[in-house]
């Protein structure tokens, strides 16, 4: 199934219509690859916005994503898997972090399907190095607003 259809399809068993589930998505990837624009000029805009690299940690996509516990987690994406082996890197995440290449449109049904990810952030492609407790600057999207962009 292609990726846009299944996030479609998660989205109409949360009552969502075909057609505002493939308005959210454009919304979403027309905010990020505006954010891409202004961060990183025409160089930052030409990185697809359909290719991403997450954690791959225990029971499914990213410890951080939303395993098993009733927390409110954070499903953290970046961009190339480079930026996501260095983040890992500097915050000591094992030997290995798994890493699992998804789309946009993935991530946003995995934040529709489990309801402890509050959000969801795309990391900026930079060259800066946060502090290691810190999260990397990027794009935010919060479940919320995501639910909120389906009901219209």
């Amino acid at each position: 199934m292609h990726d846009a259809a299944f996030f479609i399809d998660v989205a109409y068993q949360h009552g969502a219509t075909a057609h505002a589930a493939q308005a959210a998505l454009n919304h979403v990837a027309q905010q990020l690859q505006v954010r891409r624009l202004q961060r990183g000029g025409l160089r930052q805009a030409t990185f697809t916005i359909s290719s991403f690299y997450v954690f791959r940690t225990g029971s499914g996509v990213g410890q951080a994503a939303g395993g098993g516990s009733g927390r409110t987690r954070l499903l953290l994406a970046f961009p190339s898997a480079d930026a996501a082996l260095s983040f890992a890197q500097r915050q000591q995440l094992g030997p290995s972090p798994r890493l699992l290449h998804t789309s946009l449109p993935r991530l946003l049904a995995v934040m529709l399907q489990r309801a402890n990810i509050a959000a969801l952030i795309v990391a900026d492609e930079t060259d800066e190095v946060p502090d290691t407790a810190a999260l990397p600057p990027g794009f935010r999207v919060e479940r919320a607003a995501l639910l909120t962009m389906l009901k219209e």
